[in-house]
């Protein structure tokens, strides 16, 4: 049941449950909360340090139950896999899309030209945004 509980109050549905209830279903173990005055600061900068309360916390994936592990590990399979995917299908309708629209290997190859390009360039652009 604990697996089961953390599936679902990790997904979409999950928080936007937990929110709409004001904390009432799904909610954090907030069994332990850290003051401003335990945290390390490394400068005079105010940082917010996000961690695990300890060893045995539940939120940490390798104290989830094997379910909910397997679980999450097929969701990254399974979306990984989609993607790649997706770029391969694209290929066999550029003949298609020449014919039906009269555009040349060129033009018909611009789909997927573009998506190769913005999954190469996509984490670069995201990774520049949040650093």
């Amino acid at each position: 049941m604990e697996s089961l509980n953390i599936l679902v109050r990790d997904s979409l549905f999950g928080r936007l449950l937990n929110y709409a209830s004001k904390g009432r279903f799904f909610s954090y173990n907030g069994s332990k909360t850290l003051e401003d005055e335990d945290l390390p600061s490394p400068d005079s900068q105010r940082w917010i340090i996000v961690g695990f309360v300890g060893p045995d916390d539940p939120d940490i994936p390798r104290n989830w139950p094997t379910l909910a592990r397997t679980v999450a590990g097929l969701n990254v399979l399974l979306l990984n896999f989609s993607f790649y995917a997706a770029s391969a299908l694209f290929t066999p309708s550029i003949l298609g899309i020449g014919e039906a629209f009269g555009a040349t290997t060129a033009e018909g190859t611009l789909g997927l030209s573009l998506f190769v390009i913005a999954y190469g360039i996509g984490p670069l652009i995201v990774c520049l945004r949040f650093k």
